[in-house]
């Protein structure tokens, strides 16, 4: 089966969607299948997987394409190629997403989309598309990687049917990062691995984590917060954490490669994700593989994964997940429970996950086929 993974975001630009799409592309390929990625992303060769790179204008600073052109050169693309099926990854902002299922549509070619964002302000956009054309009525096999987007693409369009289509991870390459017992002890190291961003929340963790080592002070014990991960906010961050006097227990590592990723994670003993809206938390789900009790928010993807009390705990709002934080800094027995090993895990694995892909891959070329 021939198949375009159709994304706006892909390598060389590092984040949980270019990340995700180049993994699933190689599970496919492990799978039998034959994937080429279709983005707008500009760069040289990236691996074993074939990259088609469509030249367009792009929207400085958000290097977003915005050619009137971009649904025909997706059409073009298509066409030429010969997929059998179009997979289109749907963000925040997508117009290489959007225009996948226009062009596939025209085409006729069998299509999934896959909602990889949460939808926050994208709702109305969406209902306004299915008024002006009709979009989900559009012979398309509609997924989302978490329930919670799945439950927000119900909410805006009730008639519409939509299924789960889950990122996935190495589970065996995390679970060999896992200690072989977890520690107790006089220091206790956070850890989290995120683009700095606005949209990641690292200030509220930087606000928790400094009543957390407030309170673990007063116990005679050390609390260290390593940061993987680089972005636009580091520089005021690491200023943040100075003035507040905890500059030598607060690490910025930068962008790290998984293998010392796996590393830190080996030394840690919790793992942080306080952003909102993260629409699955492939990060969060790693440090869960690798034994890492996880503090993260209600609401967020980390839902279909992390159970509350028993796994890790999420949080309802920042003060709570302070709350969290120092809770679960201080308590070694409730650290100790939360950081046990998690079956559930493994249908998360990618052999699992690309079995899924490949499922409604056949899906949609029954709807096209009707």
């Amino acid at each position: 089966m021939k198949i375009a993974l159709a994304t706006d975001w892909y390598l060389p630009r590092l984040g949980g969607v270019e990340l995700h799409i180049a993994d699933l592309a190689k599970a496919l390929r492990v799978a039998g299948a034959d994937p080429t990625v279709v983005t707008t992303t500009p760069g040289g060769e990236s691996g074993e997987i074939p990259v088609r790179r469509l030249p367009t204008l792009r929207l400085p600073p958000f290097d977003l394409a915005i050619s009137p052109r971009l649904v025909s050169a997706l059409e073009s693309a298509f066409r030429a190629d010969g997929y059998d099926v179009i997979h289109a990854h749907i963000s925040v902002v997508s117009p290489v997403g959007y225009g996948a299922v226009v062009a596939a549509h025209r085409l006729g070619l069998p299509t999934v989309v896959s909602f990889c964002g949460m939808l926050v302000r994208s709702a109305r956009f969406l209902q306004a598309m299915d008024r002006l054309t009709g979009w989900t009525a559009w012979p398309l096999a509609v997924t989302a990687v978490s329930s919670p987007i799945a439950a927000q693409l119900h909410a805006a369009l009730p008639h519409l049917d939509v299924g789960l289509l889950p990122n996935g991870v190495d589970v065996g390459f995390w679970r060999s990062a896992a200690k072989p017992a977890p520690r107790t002890g006089d220091e206790i190291v956070a850890v989290t691995a995120m683009r700095l961003t606005r949209k990641k929340r690292p200030e509220a963790m930087l606000r928790a984590f400094f009543r957390a080592h407030e309170a673990a002070s007063r116990q005679g014990r050390r609390l260290t917060l390593r940061i993987a991960g680089d972005g636009m906010l580091r520089a005021a961050l690491e200023n943040y954490a100075a003035a507040q006097g905890v500059a030598d227990d607060v690490e910025f590592l930068g962008a790290v490669p998984r293998n010392i990723l796996a590393q830190l994670y080996r030394r840690a003993d919790l793992f942080l994700m306080p952003s909102i809206h993260e629409s699955f938390g492939i990060a969060a789900l790693e440090a869960r593989c690798a034994g890492l009790p996880v503090i993260g928010m209600a609401g967020s993807g980390l839902l279909d994964f992390i159970r509350d009390g028993e796994t890790g705990l999420l949080a309802a709002s920042d003060a709570d997940f302070a709350r969290h934080f120092e809770r679960l800094a201080l308590d070694d027995a409730l650290r100790l429970r939360l950081a046990r090993a998690d079956a559930d895990v493994a249908r998360f694995d990618w052999p699992e996950v690309a079995a899924s892909h490949l499922a409604w891959y056949e899906a949609a070329r029954r709807l096209a086929a009707r």
